[in-house]
């Protein structure tokens, strides 16, 4: 494990109709996810939650998104502390970090292609 891993993935923003790049940056005490805003999850303690904090504070992460009309799943927080996590304790290598958290950006992009989209709904998600 590296100190510190850095990529970037593309999230499908309904708000623009076109792909938008998100950078991602791991280390032992921080993540960081820049793409609109930038929201941040540290790590004070193993037996303690890591906090996300920035620009909307409580769910961060998901108000960014939500944002962008992305419309991530309630559980992303917790999906992407998990692989960070493990990338912590090394049960993951730096490149199986970026390759399940683009797992999970894939997901996000197959939910967002596919929510509802008639002229009704179009306007409200």
């Amino acid at each position: 494990m590296t100190k510190h891993i850095n990529f970037k993935a593309e999230l499908y923003s309904p708000k623009i109709g076109e792909k938008k790049l998100y950078e991602f940056t791991f280390t032992k005490e921080q993540l960081t996810i820049e793409g609109t805003s930038e929201v941040r999850c540290s790590w004070i303690d193993e037996n303690i939650d890591p906090v996300w904090s920035g620009s909307f504070q409580k769910n961060a992460l998901i108000q960014m998104l939500e944002d962008e009309k992305i419309y991530p799943p309630s559980n992303i927080n917790k999906a992407v502390e998990l692989a960070w996590r493990d990338w912590i304790f090394t049960r993951i290598s730096d490149k199986e970090l970026e390759a399940e958290i683009k797992v999970l950006i894939n997901w996000i992009n197959i939910i967002t292609k596919t929510k509802l989209g008639n002229e009704y709904w179009a306007d409200k998600f």
